[in-house]
């Protein structure tokens, strides 16, 4: 299931469907919703609709007979003055739509207001993004049994594309319009602000409570990475390209940091990050240009990226208090070290271990020269 389908095209201004959404644009909703195969551009993938809602622009629920008169007016102008017609369609899953209490297929009710909502906010993000001064917009909901959806036609009043190419959007953009549609629709702040929550104050900021001093191995990579450090420190950022020796380095101190001690906050988080790319799921689809696929990936890099730079900026920290970094791996190398009882423990099982072999090593070398003495004899 795919929650929302997004989809665009374009015609120029000669373009009879273009001629033909200006004679509808005052027409009575039952002669528009008869009529929408002269003057939709989608007709092929959506069909006619069972019954077609008023008209809403970006600031009008709905138009009076004057405000009808005066948008298609506006369109007209802009056919004159030469400009595209684009046209978006939203098409829901009713099912999708029930789920998010948005539909209700008993009664037929629909939450309209809050799909104008996101409708109007999705348009103003693309006219942001694309840089539009002009562009005027109408919309409409469609009714079907299996798939409501809704219409938007625009036109810039002052044209500022004339080619074909300038018909076409950019892709990212596209995807912003669908985003600031569906995150309308949907608050997901909660959930994203429990991720950002589990990051960075969990896993991140919880680096503070523990010292490189008081972990052996964190104290080994810690010395490798200053060694490979170049010396100018304002270089010590996570991004800079002569970091690209130390950056490993870096990801095995935070996976180890997290393994040790941050293990139940990481797994914690992956399921929250698993729970949301299954909603990015349902709402993009699973084509692979759609950017769920990449949104787990970019949020554990961003983890990485970040804890990389908390832990330059300790290091440098420590650096500092010891005037240079060959006083600080001079000190981290060959000071007596702080052992845990688990550390001990580890020790005394590679000694007994040592010392069991030596015994055996001597008491076989003990036997072969009692053989010896005794084939001498």
């Amino acid at each position: 299931m795919v929650g929302i389908v997004h989809k665009r095209k374009w015609v120029k201004s000669s373009s009879e469907k273009f001629s033909s959404y200006i004679n509808y644009i005052d027409r009575e909703e039952a002669v528009r919703n008869y009529k929408l195969d002269e003057y939709s551009l989608f007709n092929d993938y959506m069909g006619n609709p069972k019954k077609c809602g008023n008209l809403f622009t970006s600031d009008r629920d709905f138009l009076s007979e004057d405000e009808s008169k005066k948008l298609k007016r506006c369109f007209s102008i802009a056919q004159e003055n030469g400009s595209f017609m684009w046209q978006d369609v939203f098409s829901f899953d009713n099912e999708w739509l029930e789920k998010h209490g948005m539909y209700d297929r008993r009664t037929g009710a629909l939450d309209e207001k809050r799909l104008m909502e996101a409708v109007r906010n999705s348009m103003a993000e693309m006219i942001e993004r694309e840089k539009f001064d002009s562009l005027i917009w109408s919309a409409s909901m469609h009714f079907n049994t299996d798939n409501i959806h809704i219409h938007i036609a625009s036109v810039e009043l002052n044209p500022t594309r004339y080619t074909k190419e300038d018909g076409f959007m950019q892709y990212k953009n596209l995807y912003r319009m669908k985003s600031k549609f569906a995150n309308t629709l949907i608050d997901r702040s909660n959930e994203q602000k429990k991720i950002n929550d589990i990051m960075r104050n969990n896993i991140i900021n919880g680096k503070k409570e523990i010292s490189f001093h008081k972990d052996v191995e964190m104290k080994r990579l810690v010395t490798e990475i200053i060694k490979k450090l170049p010396e100018d420190k304002r270089q010590w950022q996570y991004g800079y390209n002569s970091l690209y020796e130390v950056k490993p380095l870096l990801d095995e101190l935070t996976s180890y940091y997290i393994k040790n001690y941050k293990k139940d906050d990481f797994e914690e988080l992956i399921k929250s990050l698993d729970d949301e790319e299954e909603y990015l799921k349902e709402v993009y689809g699973e084509g692979e240009k759609y950017f769920y696929k990449n949104y787990k990936k970019n949020k554990i890099d961003e983890l990485y990226y970040r804890m990389g730079n908390a832990l330059l900026r300790e290091i440098k920290t420590e650096v500092i208090k010891k005037n240079d970094s060959k006083s600080f791996i001079k000190n981290y190398s060959y000071t007596n070290l702080a052992l845990t009882a688990k550390d001990i423990k580890r020790l005394k099982k590679v000694f007994d271990k040592d010392f069991e072999k030596i015994k055996n090593e001597l008491a076989y070398e003990r036997l072969q020269r009692e053989i010896e003495y005794s084939h001498s004899m």
